[in-house]
């Protein structure tokens, strides 16, 4: 099947399941069109990454039965017909046609202008959708764990903590893609399922504002720097967006229309969001509390609850089979699980008081509670990547929006917003005092709702004071600004597609230590099994190969508790290794694997200790590049040049 038809038909099976969802709870008639598309989408995207789930265990994923299963979906589109054949939605309680806000008007240049700087920013994604993926988190595990599944012809235990026995919903819907579609069709995928995104919160925003602010708001997410980093990849957050958006005004919904649907689509949403990363339970739990707060709660929470258990259980149920731990590792220390081959009590104090501490950028309290968001935005936080943050737009409007809270605070209470504003607050509260990973990009499904809650909050206020045009002009600050960071973007992949660029010239420029994955793909069997530490090349290999990550497995110890190099070497033959690659620290001149002494590098030890005793030797090196930044590469040098090897283990004359 090709691309461009992998990627309508699993727009229609997302469509179609999802419009099944929204009207067998009751909903889908308060949709309009535009509406009942972009819900449809987002509730679709769950449902198929919740059936494969299922089907991928079960050993289902042959290309027929995956044809089957979108046909299957794409056929709930006949619940769609009412909305397309001109049927009115029903207005909800608490819910108003949206009139067209001044200063604009539907149709004039200002609007045009906004449609056009859309078009140019989807340009762009379209360029990143035709290119090789070259991100680190998505060659790790977002795209390798599907191609690892289709090649096994089922779903397999991958026993990385972080990498492998994590909530994988989202990574289900690319199992389709690339299983019918090939690479090119995988990341056309992940290119229109994030442009969903912003077409949801378009119709959301609708409901309440005009025309032309809905566009900007939609246009200012379309190119905040998180979502031009993670649209296009295999990073998750974009399309868990879907759930939040959809979640937390569901929730908004039910609380104000008492409709127990809405409860059950929240829940689902929830459960979703669960399913695709253990942050979700934190949002689950935030969208309880506004259910809690209002009459008829304890009806209303039970069937939101059994509905996220529905929607979001089954990784964790896949967890707590394989490991003992549901939340696998974040309780393996308390529930005191007894050691085995997967994981043990040592190796996880080594994962949690080594790598955990390095996702910690600030201290856990209330100052940087407050703060965080301002030192993220300008750079002063190191871990989190301020230049995949979230823009200038949230600071701009702030003032405004603040001064819309304070001028309106008798309607809070009934605001339609006040629930999404609540939970984005409460989901906010527990990620940072949970002491987990303070990555920027973890916010972004609830960046998603606050762009809402500040949009409309300032626009109502800035109408009340007759000063839109200050509004306006924040607005568009942040849009030329964000465009010029996608247009910035846009160049890499541009020199792709517009020259005779070849795919692995794009990959040896955008992802570091490829060197040695064409030479492995072409002089490897099936016979053969590599080991790697440096994950970022899983998707790449096309050969047996194991990630031997220190701090997520233990199935070959390398980490500094590791004396051994027998042990070593017997955990190598167990698992099928038959190579070894380092891309670092091996010496071409004396055919040596440096030693550094340091208790960080026990594998290059192990090595070099093996390949003195006669088991190892050195059959191809390499010049590997660390490479910086992808996209300002052409500003700024190559970040390091090491030299790389492949290893070959030996049977005959191994002295260990």
């Amino acid at each position: 099947m090709t691309a461009l038809g992998t990627v309508l038909l699993l727009f229609a099976a997302c469509l179609g399941a999802g419009a099944a969802v929204l009207a067998s709870v009751r909903v889908l008639g308060d949709f309009g069109r535009g509406e009942a598309v972009a819900w449809s989408f987002a509730a679709g995207f769950g449902v198929i990454g919740w059936l494969v789930f299922f089907t991928a265990a079960l050993g289902h994923i042959a290309w027929g039965e995956m044809v089957a299963l979108c046909l299957a979906a794409a056929a709930g589109m006949f619940f769609l017909r009412p909305a397309f054949a001109g049927a009115k939605p029903r207005l909800r309680a608490g819910r108003r046609a949206a009139p067209d806000r001044l200063p604009f008007a539907p149709g004039d240049w200002i609007g045009r202008t906004l449609l056009c700087a859309i078009a140019v920013a989807l340009v762009f994604d379209v360029l990143e959708g035709v290119s090789p993926p070259a991100d680190a988190d998505s060659l790790t595990y977002h795209f390798a764990l599907p191609k690892q599944f289709l090649a096994a012809g089922r779903m397999e235990l991958v026993p990385r903590a972080a990498e492998g026995l994590t909530p994988l919903l989202p990574q289900m819907t690319y199992l389709l893609a690339l299983g019918l579609g090939g690479e090119i069709g995988l990341t056309l995928w992940t290119m229109v399922s994030g442009w969903m995104v912003s077409a949801l919160l378009f119709v959301i925003c609708r409901r309440t504002l005009g025309l032309n602010w809905s566009l900007a708001a939609a246009l200012l997410l379309l190119t905040t720097p998180a979502v031009l980093y993670g649209g296009g990849t295999g990073q998750v957050e974009v399309r868990l967006a879907l759930f939040a958006l959809a979640g937390a005004f569901a929730v908004s919904d039910a609380v104000r229309t008492g409709r127990m649907g809405y409860a059950v689509l929240a829940g689902l949403m929830a459960g979703f969001f669960a399913g695709g990363k253990y942050f979700g339970l934190l949002f689950a739990a935030a969208c309880a509390l506004p259910l809690l707060a209002r009459r008829g709660w304890f009806r209303r929470t039970v069937v939101y609850g059994l509905a996220v258990l529905g929607a979001g259980s089954q990784w964790y149920g896949w967890n707590l089979y394989h490991t003992g731990d549901p939340i696998f590792p974040g309780l393996y220390a308390f529930l005191d699980i007894p050691d085995s081959a997967l994981w043990d009590q040592e190796h996880n104090a080594y994962f949690w008081n080594v790598f955990v501490p390095g996702e910690i950028s600030v201290p856990v309290n209330l100052l940087w509670f407050i703060a965080y968001p301002f030192a993220s935005t300008f750079g002063g936080i190191d871990v989190n990547f301020s230049r995949i943050g979230f823009g200038p737009y949230g600071l701009l409007v702030l003032p405004f929006a603040m001064a819309g809270v304070w001028r309106f605070r008798r309607r809070l209470v009934s605001s339609p917003l006040a629930a999404p504003a609540a939970i984005t607050l409460v989901f906010y509260t527990l990620w940072f005092f949970s002491g987990a990973s303070q990555h920027i990009r973890h916010l972004l499904p609830v960046y998603t709702v606050l762009v809402v809650c500040l949009t409309v909050a300032a626009s109502r206020w800035a109408e009340a004071r007759a000063l839109v045009r200050p509004l306006a002009a924040a607005a568009g600050l942040a849009i030329l600004v964000q465009l010029g960071g996608a247009g910035v973007v846009g160049l890499n992949y541009a020199r792709y597609v517009l020259t005779d660029e070849s795919r692995e010239d794009f990959l040896r420029r955008n992802v570091s230590r490829f060197a040695p994955v064409p030479w492995i793909n072409a002089n490897l069997t099936e016979n053969d099994r590599i080991l790697l530490v440096y994950t970022s090349l899983v998707y790449l290999l096309d050969v047996p190969h194991y990630s031997a990550n220190v701090m997520t497995q233990i199935l070959v110890d390398h980490t500094p508790r590791a004396r051994d190099p027998k042990r070593f070497l017997a955990q190598l033959k167990a698992l099928g290794i038959t190579h070894l690659l380092l891309t670092t620290k091996v010496s071409p001149e004396t055919g040596t694997i440096i030693d550094t002494g340091d208790e960080d590098f026990r594998l290059w030890t192990f090595a070099e200790t093996l390949r003195r005793a006669g088991c190892l030797t050195i059959v191809k090196t390499f010049e590997t590049r660390s490479i910086g930044s992808r996209t300002l590469a052409a500003f700024q040098p190559v970040a390091g040049v090491e030299t790389g090897g492949v290893m070959k283990l030996k049977t005959e004359g191994c002295r260990l």
